[in-house]
């Protein structure tokens, strides 16, 4: 129950919409470091795209010339190239994953069991 004279809106917690000296602040790694990023590529380059269908085209573009791992993909900006590879499976694309390496990162970090592709054949293209 409420205490007298007040409305349960302002017992305890203070008036309705008052931040009570503590405010959400949103920031954003750029906020907090923007030193220590680099450019994004999108600047330099606004044909580049995070779609899902501009990252699985760039993935067949990767893995056309010769075997790619996850971590090559993630330095063209692919966050989630097994998902990616997962839906090319699904249209037909034959990528199968060859093997697994160890792979230091820019920071000298070892990332153990990291998958490797190959793209062994595209879908046939019906001719019109």
């Amino acid at each position: 129950m409420a205490a007298p004279g007040h409305d349960k809106a302002t017992w305890r917690g203070g008036s309705v919409g008052k931040t009570n000296g503590y405010q959400r602040f949103h920031s954003s790694t750029t906020d907090l470091f923007p030193e220590s990023l680099p450019e994004p590529v999108a600047v330099h380059h606004p044909h580049v795209t995070a779609t899902g269908e501009a990252q699985r085209q760039r993935i067949i573009e990767m893995l056309r010339p010769g075997q790619k791992h996850t971590l090559d993909f993630r330095r063209a900006g692919i966050m989630q190239s097994q998902t990616r590879i997962f839906e090319l499976r699904a249209l037909g694309y034959d990528i199968p994953t060859v093997g697994r390496v160890t792979v230091f990162d820019d920071q000298g970090y070892p990332h153990r069991g990291v998958a490797v592709y190959a793209l062994v054949a595209e879908p046939v293209q019906e001719v019109v």
